[in-house]
């Protein structure tokens, strides 16, 4: 649903009633030595509860930058960027899984929002780099 008033303060007082799990996964692939947006649609409310970022064929030197964008121009003016919670997260060459975040509080994601992952490739290894998301969600009900 959108338009949802629902927005507890706390994980603990989250009503089992008013939600519904939502776990989505996303996957791209980044060419080497550029930088690429990978946009996700949050079509209902929802709560975050949290993120995991896998990464494979990366380079020392490449980031990750995530924002919350209105590309449709659903509440604020088309492509406005809403909040950026993660800004050049330095990726770690050594391991797939560069990120496993949960969420302190439950952040609301408004319907019609787009989470967007911004991968830069320094292109050291001369090889694309493929990038996974999972996002830990909690879809809002009323």
């Amino acid at each position: 649903m959108t338009g949802s008033n629902y927005a507890p303060p706390t994980w603990p007082s989250v009503l089992a009633s008013a939600v519904q799990p939502n776990v989505m996964g996303i996957q791209a692939t980044v060419p080497v030595n550029t930088t690429k947006s990978i946009d996700t649609l949050i079509a209902d409310d929802s709560l975050i509860n949290g993120i995991q970022l896998l990464v494979n064929g990366s380079t020392f030197g490449d980031t990750v930058t995530v924002e919350i964008v209105d590309k449709n121009g659903v509440y604020f003016p088309a492509n406005t960027v809403v909040a950026t919670p993660v800004t050049n997260f330095n990726i770690i060459t050594s391991d797939q899984l560069q990120a496993d975040y949960h969420s302190i509080a439950p952040f609301k994601l408004l319907g019609g929002l787009y989470i967007r992952i911004i991968y830069t490739s320094t292109g050291g290894l001369l090889a694309n780099v493929d990038v996974n998301a999972n996002f830990i969600l909690a879809k809002v009900l009323y």
